[in-house]
């Protein structure tokens, strides 16, 4: 699952240019200048990307990039 960092920091880039790289893992998605809009479309992104649905309630309880990380680690390996 090496390749999830790297495609989320793409994917936050095209959702985002001017993002600096690399992201922390912690700090709130506001934090980075991310706004409902913002996360509704990486929320799109990542879904059309990775072939899946994540639940509203899910995205709720994302705060972080790396919280976002470790939720795809586990839903990729639980749908493989």
């Amino acid at each position: 699952m090496t390749e999830i960092p790297g495609v989320l920091q793409d994917l936050l880039r095209r959702t985002k240019p001017d993002l600096a790289a690399p992201l922390p893992p912690a700090g709130d998605w506001a934090d980075w200048g991310l706004d409902s809009l913002d996360l509704a479309e990486l929320a799109a992104r990542i879904e059309q990307h990775y072939r899946l649905d994540i639940p509203d309630e899910d995205w709720r309880a994302l705060r972080d990039f790396g919280a976002l990380r470790a939720y795809l680690e586990a839903r990729l390996e639980r749908d493989a």
